[in-house]
């Protein structure tokens, strides 16, 4: 049975932020999905302001701070014990930022959940792969797009390294990935070799969702 959504805050640019949260699946225990609660007008006038490019809708300056996201975002909070990676991620979705939006979800901002430094995202209406028995897509098109999606990493002096097929999304037919904290530079004559290792293994466990 499916627990009702609970009410969370968290701080962003300054500003305390309501929404209904909802785990974002059963493995990533610090990421929320959330649907920030709002009046109809400003739902109104958040939807028109995410509707416009985003170095247009920067030049709004005049909404408080809550008015530039979305309706529905994913909040990330660090993990304890893990500084390193948290800071590492951000960096690399700087790093990264022409694939966000692609094959990344999109950076929105740091932020504060409970004391805690956290990270916003953009929502991706997508599938978990991992949850489903029927792969939807087919297993040659599924690694065609893994597979250009690592090369993509490459062309920024870096490597997606934490392999696993709960860090894949399919949406609108289009494989993207998640969690960057272990993204990180390689020597150039190792990209081929970490791209075929990480992208059979999880081929590998893809397949296996057709044959449970």
């Amino acid at each position: 049975m499916n627990e009702s959504p609970r009410k969370t805050q968290f701080r962003f640019r300054g500003t305390t932020i309501t929404a209904e949260a909802d785990p974002f699946d059963h493995i990533h225990s610090n990421v929320l999905r959330l649907a920030i609660i709002r009046t109809p007008f400003q739902k109104y006038v958040a939807t028109i302001l995410n509707w416009l490019p985003r170095c247009i809708g920067q030049l709004f300056l005049w909404p408080p701070p809550e008015y530039l996201l979305p309706n529905q975002v994913v909040l990330k909070t660090r993990k304890t014990g893990w500084d390193d990676e948290f800071e590492n991620e951000k960096a690399m979705y700087k790093r990264l930022e022409p694939l966000q939006g692609c094959i990344l979800p999109r950076f929105l901002g740091d932020a504060d959940h409970g004391g805690s430094p956290a990270i916003v995202l953009s929502h991706i209406d997508s599938v978990r792969v991992y949850e489903r028995q029927s792969s939807p897509m087919p297993v040659d098109e599924f690694e065609r797009q893994l597979e250009a999606a690592f090369r993509e990493f490459t062309r920024f002096g870096v490597v997606y390294g934490d392999a696993k097929l709960d860090n894949c999304l399919i949406s609108e037919g289009r494989v993207m990935l998640v969690d960057l904290e272990a993204v990180s530079e390689e020597k150039e004559e190792d990209y081929e070799l970490a791209i075929t290792s990480y992208c059979n293994k999880i081929v590998r466990e893809y397949r296996l969702t057709n044959e449970a």
